[in-house]
């Protein structure tokens, strides 16, 4: 069976090798990038292609604008973001991509990522 080739993003955090070399021991093509060439990910043998992208924090658009550009360009049909930058972002702009982001709703991961909110929601629960 062919699969199709899954994205992983930030790709030199440790998370990324592990998702990489899971998906990889599957027959799944990788397909990782990150703000630089070397990685963790890039050099694993499980890893098909790599590519760079701009900075998610001093360029969110070019960086999603570039994402969308590969996603398309390469007939990725998953995209795994591994830090809350890269979700947030993807989340915020999930209409521009044609392919699956495995998450939820941008408001539950706001809600989720913002220790505040999660303490005061807990705390109404306990009332």
């Amino acid at each position: 069976m062919d699969h199709v080739p899954i994205l992983i993003l930030d790709a030199n955090q440790r998370s990324a090798l592990a998702a990489t070399r899971s998906l990889g021991k599957k027959g799944i093509p990788v397909i990782v990038a990150d703000e630089k060439k070397e990685t963790l990910s890039s050099v694993s043998k499980y890893c098909k292609e790599s590519f760079v992208y701009p900075s998610p924090y001093n360029s969110p658009d070019v960086f999603i604008e570039t994402i969308a550009k590969e996603v398309t360009k390469r007939k990725i049909h998953i995209i795994f973001p591994m830090t809350d930058i890269t979700t947030y972002l993807l989340l915020k702009y999930k209409h521009k991509f044609n392919a699956i982001i495995p998450f939820g709703s941008l408001d539950a991961f706001n809600t989720l990522s913002n220790k505040w909110i999660s303490f005061k929601n807990t705390l109404k629960k306990e009332i």
